[in-house]
């Protein structure tokens, strides 16, 4: 305890000293804190499932691109005879419109099988799970509702079980409500019986005859994830009448080669990487804030090194001594880490409003008892080791050399030499970071540069969900007379409508053959020996690409008249052009697509420039539009065009769509220009934070490098003064300090590149277009923290060649 008050007062006389690394401090463990949370809660913490570890995902890599979709005939086929499972459940997402008391609204709805909630180990806070009965074809329709929708639309009334809902124009009935705690990767709001058979189910995908569906499952007890994987491989080896659903690759019926994820992998992974490359950024932060606050604890321990030494000389050990020294550090690094507590909150705060869509159990990231640990624990550990080295300096202090010592001076260049290996390990540290923050910046600004295929200005999009099962008349009916009305908006220059609106997630996937050339050998497709690159298989209407603003390269585009069945025309992008007729033009050429059944082979009319239907970042997929709407789906998206400010437009557009279906509710109603900017949310958090630490590396690594030389050049006063007394010039004297300083910075950027080279690698998942050895940054970041540094050394320099020889020896 009497150390404890001894510390505190040496910070209260010392406001200035203290401010100073509590702030600096503060920034360091509330940097750590923040994104400390934010990895409790995403990735150290388990599903809030019994037994997480049990729970895996079945994935799909098809052509090298990983999803969640595979075959409803895989699934079928391993629900019935895998042995090590002790459930599997699938599932599937759509949009519903809940009609209540004459309004409609939109609602995402989740399709699952019966097993699913007893597979998660998940009890309805209210009612029940889905019975078998409820999961078949032509079963009693029945809905278990989410707790937030049940709160929010129903008023969370408890007799809510057993009333009829209406969903699409059906009537369902609510037999259970989940509880609030429950949590699901993707933002259902109520579920539904999947109803799954072979020939389909709710919300259940069809990519040209193939099913499309996703599947979960629990382990047995004892089972590893590497035991189940080798189980799927063995059977698709086992033969099949039709032959196999999962092929002799662990392929699907779709051509996926399946594999087994942990669930928690699943969900986490897109994130795994950026948020330990986060972490990793603020350790590094801490760091610097550590070496800062030791240099300046070390610069009052040299000032302080007389009375020290007078009290070890009247009796004080040195462990005293250095005891008091390390209590005057935890205490100081206590009183930062609770400001950085504060700091770390608004933090989360921030990160919530930032980035709450682009990071899985966002609703779970607060500052916990855990996260409060770890503050505690990051406090004491680094007041710890920023007062190691003046507490040892304190120890090694020649008692009888420091008392001879007069003045201000040192003891011993020990103590610079400790200084000096603390300012390069700061530049080390930020170089690294500075580095990380040029390449991810840089990656993101060729992101941005990258041409999407379209004109994203002056276009609103919005989507509509129709009915599962409404005629094919009707939609024809309900998009011909939206688009009509559309076009006769004030403003308006022209509108379509389409199933597959880019950069939204579209599946509807197919195989092609050419005309000419040999059929596809499905035999040797299913035993991996052959790689055919399938096509995405949109359906737009004929104003489609002038809506979009996406160029005919060549031939024309669709007119009304291609509209009219079995038109026989498509049109394809310049993709599937190079992949399949390489140095020559597809217009002309016929097309068979695999699942059309008996339609006649299509001819190509036109050719279209590539749209990033996926994002900027990915790849382009071989594309064939079709005109013909007896082929479009439920989920429909419209593409406006206006001469104007898009936004002005939503009134209008709404009341367009309820006159023609009072009970369609529409969703997703924004700017193409904001769709787009969506799509990259995730790059610019992950680029705006690492550049964030980044900065504060290189403000605390600037004002570390001003202190240490100013300090050499208060040490050393007695010295330049002698030096100009002979004669030296100014300039003399400022060159002998700048030199002193750039010799530091120099060692510290080579360090620093050198660990760059060896971590950036870790980037390389988050980068476009940018090497994570880009040389071109490298030098850059280098050759700019050097001119910063050699700034922060010239201001004591300018000082140092301005002092007067005369006063500086008269202090001496």
């Amino acid at each position: 305890m009497t150390d404890l008050k001894f510390a505190l007062r040496q910070l209260l006389k010392n406001p200035g000293f203290t401010t100073v690394a509590v702030l600096t401090l503060a920034l360091g463990i509330g940097a750590n804190t923040a994104i400390f949370s934010v990895v409790h809660a995403v990735l150290l913490r388990p599903l809030p499932y019994p037994d997480p570890d049990q729970l895996v995902q079945l994935r799909s890599d098809w052509s090298g691109e990983p999803g969640t979709s595979i075959s409803g005939a895989a699934f079928l086929e391993i629900h019935a005879r895998s042995q090590s499972l002790a459930r599997s459940a699938a599932y599937e997402g759509g949009d519903m419109t809940l009609t209540r008391s004459g309004s409609a609204e939109r609602v995402m709805a989740g399709a699952v099988t019966a097993d699913f909630f007893p597979l998660l180990g998940v009890h309805p806070a209210l009612g029940r799970n889905f019975t078998s009965e409820e999961d078949t074809p032509g079963g009693p329709k029945s809905v278990i509702l989410g707790h937030g929708l049940w709160h929010s639309r129903f008023g969370g009334a408890a007799d809510i079980l057993g009333r009829t809902i209406t969903l699409n124009q059906e009537r369902y009935t609510v037999v259970g409500v989940l509880p609030a705690r429950f949590r699901h990767p993707e933002p259902f709001q109520l579920w539904i019986p999947m109803a799954l058979s072979e020939t389909g189910g709710t919300f259940v995908k069809h990519g040209e005859g193939i099913m499309l569906l996703k599947a979960i499952a629990r382990l047995k007890p004892g089972v590893t994830l590497q035991q189940a994987q080798a189980e799927l491989q063995t059977l698709a080896q086992r033969p099949q009448p039709g032959g196999p659903s999962v092929t002799s690759t662990g392929q699907g019926g779709g051509g996926g080669i399946l594999t087994w994820v942990s669930l928690h992998e699943q969900v986490v992974g897109g994130v795994k990487g950026a948020l330990l490359v986060l972490l990793g950024a603020v350790g590094f932060v801490l760091l610097i804030a550590c070496a800062n606050v030791a240099n300046l604890q070390l610069a009052r321990a040299a000032a302080r090194q007389r009375e020290m030494a007078v009290r070890a000389a009247l009796g004080a050990g040195r462990w005293r001594i250095a005891r008091e020294l390390l209590t005057q550090s935890v205490l100081l690094s206590l009183i930062g880490g609770g400001l950085g507590l504060f700091l770390a909150y608004w933090g989360v705060h921030l990160l919530g409003q930032w980035g709450g869509a682009t990071l899985p159990a966002m609703e779970g990231i607060r500052i916990d008892a855990w996260v409060l640990a770890f503050t505690l624990g990051v406090s004491v550990i680094t007041g710890v080791a920023f007062g190691l080295a003046p507490a040892v300096q304190a120890w090694r202090t020649d008692v009888n050399a420091a008392l001879k010592v007069s003045g201000r001076g040192d003891a011993g260049g020990h103590r610079n030499r400790f200084r000096h290996l603390l300012v390069v390990s700061e530049v080390a540290l930020a170089l690294v970071l500075l580095v990380g923050a040029g390449l991810l910046i840089k990656s993101f600004a060729r992101l941005t540069e990258v041409n999407p295929g379209f004109r994203t200005e002056g276009v609103l999009t919005f989507q509509a969900t129709l009915t599962e099962g409404t005629p094919q008349a009707r939609r024809i009916h309900f998009v011909g007379q939206v688009v009509e009305r559309l076009k006769a908006l004030p403003g308006v220059q022209s509108a379509a409508a389409t199933d597959s609106l880019p950069l939204t997630p579209f599946e509807r996937i197919t195989l092609v053959e050419i005309e000419g050339r040999p059929p596809i050998d499905f035999n040797r497709l299913r035993r991996g020996e052959l790689n055919v690159r399938p096509a995405s298989r949109p359906t737009v209407t004929p104003d489609y690409f002038h809506a979009m603003g996406i160029p005919v390269k060549s031939g024309r585009a669709f007119l009304p008249q291609d509209a009219r069945p079995a038109s026989g025309v498509v049109i394809v992008n310049e993709t599937f052009e190079k992949h399949h007729f390489p140095g020559e033009s597809a217009v002309g050429k016929r097309i068979h697509l695999l699942g059309s059944g008996e339609l006649p082979w299509l001819t190509v009319v036109g050719v279209v420039s590539d749209v990033r239907q996926g994002g900027l970042a990915g790849d382009v997929m071989p594309e064939v539009y079709s005109p013909e709407l007896e082929e479009v789906g439920d989920a429909l998206s419209f593409v406006v065009r206006v001469a104007g400010d898009p936004a002005t437009l939503i009134p209008s557009v709404r009341g367009v769509v309820a006159e023609v279906d009072p009970t369609q509710a529409l969703h997703n109603v924004m700017s193409m220009e904001q769709r787009l900017a969506d799509t990259t949310t995730s790059r610019r958090l992950n680029t705006v934070l690492l550049g964030s630490f980044a900065a504060v590396a290189l403000l605390l690594t600037v004002v570390g490098i001003y202190g240490v030389m100013s300090y050499s050049v208060t040490q050393r006063r007695r010295e330049i003064g002698v030096r100009m007394a002979l004669g030296a010039q100014q300039s003399a004297v400022l060159g002998m300090i700048l030199h002193g300083g750039l010799r530091l910075t120099l060692l510290g950027v080579a360090i620093g590149l050198a660990g760059a080279l060896a971590l950036t690698r870790y980037l390389s998942s988050q980068l476009y277009a940018v090497g994570a050895t880009d040389p071109f940054t490298f030098l850059g970041v280098a050759v700019a923290l050097t001119s910063v540094a050699l700034v922060a050394c010239w201001l004591p320099a300018r000082r140092a060649a301005r002092v007067n020889p005369i006063v500086a020896l008269r202090a001496e």
